[in-house]
């Protein structure tokens, strides 16, 4: 039976394949490259294959140069019949190698098909996201044509701190526009495969994404090819890594050690537990990309149970304080029990990050607080104050009524050492609010954290390009508006760039720059993570590393005086789009010359 078989693999039942009896279905590919391949029978008898580079197996059941063959599992037939069939698909493979090597040629590195183009003249490339881009072409080329089903949206820095220098991130999307993510560097922990000196893995998020899971055929394919294209590419090429920060070109400058980072008291003066927890907002907030590449998983008591052991290591470690955060943690179905167990484990301190829906439901909110840290801290994003202006934002409708309802609920429950707290991020589509959003603070007595957005991605399409303003056109903005001692404080606290403060109250005659206090933070938006006072568990349980944004260092730093108030660096997409000429240096003679006489 098996030598029948293994003399003819037919193509019936439209374009599915069969080995003789068996069907054969193709199920993926897991996260080392290896393809899966199931073969089963009209009775339930089925055999479950693998399908390794060509030479990479040395205990194959049969190696040819269409890939080497392996048995993972059987049902219903015994091992020595699942070793025959194994055979039998592999002498097929061997017969009509193409079929595998039009679609992964990974497996086959020897028999792949040329790419059609010259290799490249010998050169040397420096390996920095535009020098990946290069190597990429012109089969994908950023916001190019798709190829093979996919459209390269950026090459960028990894989304967390971890990453290597040299390490960097592919964002490609199908027609659909569902986001993949490929690293690209060496030594990755889980290579899909490897063409010269470099690697490529998948980069998987979220909690509802595990390693153990295979990647689907198309992607599978996107990664094989990748690796095709980039073998191809290096023909003739000498990478230059980088060897430090200093070599990269402004685009793919990552975020710089702690840099620009000063810590304002008792807000990251001691180790924090960044807890990111991942529910459904509801949401489609104009300057926030995370639910394209984190999706929204409430893992129930799975969940909890890993988190509360996250909560056990990090107060291990010394940890005194939870940042409990993501896209909405109170979403999650069992955040109740979540906070009782940071109590349970003696964190001191508590500070919640929400949409606060939840906080609506008096009820809800008098639990949450009965079961938290005496310290806690409720942080209450409020982007207008009226429903046009907030679900503007939000891109909820009613969200501001519930949002309303949950402040008026907490500003009513909190109390000593519990605070309420405002937040919100100044955007294109509320600036004209700001001067409001304070006066509701202040008139609830209580603080209003003020965010500029900050890019997820290096990507034209990061939603950042369409709602974030030029520091120098949102002051003019407010301004015009409202030049009240209030909201220029607010500003001058806001702007990173001391420089560009400092322009506008020249132009002004009014102080600006001069109301910024001895304590305020310096860096930039987004980049806060960086500090190593942060224990940073994300929604993937295999990553530890905290997001932080890319930005490229600022060109005056070393020349100008007001370089210690300052973030000294910008967001590497802002410099993309606008370059640096809102900023200049500061001599110290302009300084003196500016002081009163």
């Amino acid at each position: 039976m098996a030598e029948d078989e293994g003399r003819r693999l037919v193509t019936t039942d439209g374009a599915r394949a069969r080995l003789g009896r068996w069907r054969v279905e193709p199920l993926g590919a897991d996260d080392d490259g290896r393809l899966r391949v199931r073969l089963a029978r009209d009775d339930g008898a089925s055999i479950e294959l693998m399908v390794h580079p060509a030479g990479s197996e040395p205990r194959a059941l049969a190696s040819t140069e269409a890939g080497d063959v392996t048995y993972v599992a059987q049902r219903g037939v015994d091992a020595p019949e699942a070793v025959r069939l194994g055979r039998a698909f592999a002498q097929n493979l061997a017969r009509a190698p193409q079929s595998v090597v039009a679609r992964f040629p990974h497996v086959a590195p020897a028999l792949a098909l040329p790419s059609g183009d010259a290799p490249p003249a010998p050169r040397e490339v420096l390996f920095d996201p535009p020098g990946l881009a290069a190597l990429l072409e012109p089969a994908w080329v950023v916001d190019g044509a798709p190829h093979l089903g996919f459209t390269l949206r950026s090459v960028q820095l990894p989304r967390t701190t971890g990453g290597a220098l040299g390490t960097y991130l592919l964002e490609l999307a199908d027609a659909e526009g569902r986001a993949v993510f490929v690293d690209v560097g060496r030594e990755l922990p889980r290579p899909f495969g490897r063409a010269g000196e470099l690697e490529i893995a998948i980069r998987r998020f979220g909690r509802g994404s595990s390693h153990e899971e295979l990647i689907g055929l198309d992607v599978a394919s996107l990664l094989s090819h990748l690796l095709a294209r980039l073998g191809h590419a290096l023909e003739g090429v000498t990478l230059r890594w980088p060897a430090s920060l200093g070599d990269l070109r402004a685009l793919s400058v990552p975020a710089e050690g702690d840099a620009g980072v000063e810590v304002a008291p008792g807000v990251l003066g001691r180790a924090v537990l960044n807890l990111a927890v991942d529910a459904e907002c509801e949401q489609a907030c104009v300057f926030c990309s995370v639910k394209d590449y984190q999706p929204p998983t409430d893992g129930g008591d799975a969940e909890l149970a890993r988190l509360e052991l996250e909560l056990a290591a990090a107060r291990r470690d010394g940890a005194r304080e939870v940042r409990l955060n993501g896209i909405d943690p109170l979403a999650f179905s069992r955040v109740l029990p979540l906070v009782a167990a940071i109590r349970a484990q003696g964190f001191e301190k508590l500070r919640v990050f929400t949409t606060a829906k939840r906080f609506a439901d008096a009820g809800f909110a008098a639990r949450f607080v009965e079961r938290a840290p005496e310290a806690l801290s409720v942080v209450v994003p409020l982007y207008g104050v009226t429903a046009a202006s907030h679900d503007a934002v939000t891109g909820l409708p009613g969200s501001f009524e519930t949002v309303s309802r949950a402040i008026e609920v907490l500003h009513g429950t909190l109390t000593r050492p519990a605070e309420l707290i405002l937040s919100t991020v100044v955007v294109r589509q509320n600036v004209d609010e700001l001067p409001a959003l304070l006066a509701r603070a202040d008139a609830l007595e209580v603080a209003i954290y003020t965010h500029l957005p900050y890019p997820m991605s290096q990507s034209a399409r990061d939603p950042w390009t369409s709602s974030a303003l030029r520091e120098s056109e949102l002051l003019a903005r407010v301004l015009d508006a409202d030049a009240s001692e209030r909201v220029r404080k607010e500003l001058a606290h806001l702007i990173g760039h001391p420089c560009v403060l400092l322009a506008e109250e020249q132009a002004r005659g009014l102080p600006l720059f001069g109301l910024r206090e001895a304590h305020a933070p310096t860096h930039l938006h987004g980049t806060e993570y960086r500090a190593e006072s942060f224990v940073h568990v994300g929604s993937d349980p295999t990553e530890r590393s905290a997001f932080s944004v890319a930005t490229a260092p600022c060109p005056h730093a070393s020349e100008c005086a007001l370089a210690p108030t300052c973030a000294r660096e910008q967001y590497a997409l802002y410099v993309q789009q606008h370059g640096w000429d809102e900023v200049r240096p500061v001599t110290p003679r302009a300084l003196y010359e500016l002081a009163p006489k």
